[in-house]
């Protein structure tokens, strides 16, 4: 089955995992193997996102899974984003439902807590989660922030846009060849997510 969430749009093997390694097949279907399970979980500054103009001096729930679809060398997260070397966390990862997520945020809002943020790894690889989180997010009267590479698909960026407050996107590069050769990108895609977003 071919997934539809950045430009390599891998043909996945039942119970197999696409190089994100975070998309599966099961039962015919590609589905995020990633889904609820998170490698890393804190209440952080809105500037750690860095968003310096978004509720500024404010605190957001950060949650991360695993799974990237690039490889940049200078990622600082690269044990839990990359599928070489993410399957220890890929264990490790807890179980969280997106009601939980969404209950954790609300508990800390006394704490200037604002609502979710969805980084550390690539959040769209798995953007089944933040799509049902950040709806419910958003009926506790919170905000949510996407902190993305932007190396998605258009339809995915329209489908998690309506529960999406503030998007840090991280252009890496600016040619064609650094995205390809370096990172393992497609600069293309991320500017055409930018200009969507």
């Amino acid at each position: 089955m071919k997934c539809h969430v950045c430009f390599r749009k891998c043909d996945i093997e039942d119970g197999k995992l696409g190089f994100c390694g975070a998309r599966t097949v099961k039962d015919g279907v590609v589905v995020a193997d990633n889904y609820g399970k998170l490698t890393s979980i804190a209440l952080d500054p809105i500037e750690k996102k860095p968003l310096k103009r978004f509720y500024p001096e404010s605190m957001i729930l950060s949650v991360g899974s695993y799974g990237c679809s690039l490889r940049c060398p200078f990622c600082q997260n690269h044990e839990i984003s990359w599928s070489d070397v993410a399957f220890s966390y890929k264990n490790r990862a807890e179980y969280y439902s997106p009601q939980e997520i969404a209950s954790i945020a609300k508990r800390y809002e006394s704490q200037g807590n604002i609502g979710v943020a969805f980084t550390y790894n690539e959040p769209l690889v798995g953007y089944e989660l933040v799509r049902d989180t950040a709806k419910l997010v958003h009926a506790n009267g919170m905000k949510n922030v996407l902190v993305t590479s932007g190396n998605a698909s258009i339809s995915i960026l329209r489908e998690i846009a309506p529960f999406i407050d503030a998007m840090n996107i991280d252009l890496k590069g600016f040619t064609d060849s650094y995205y390809t050769d370096v990172i393992k990108g497609n600069r293309r895609m991320v500017m055409d997510f930018i200009v969507e977003a």
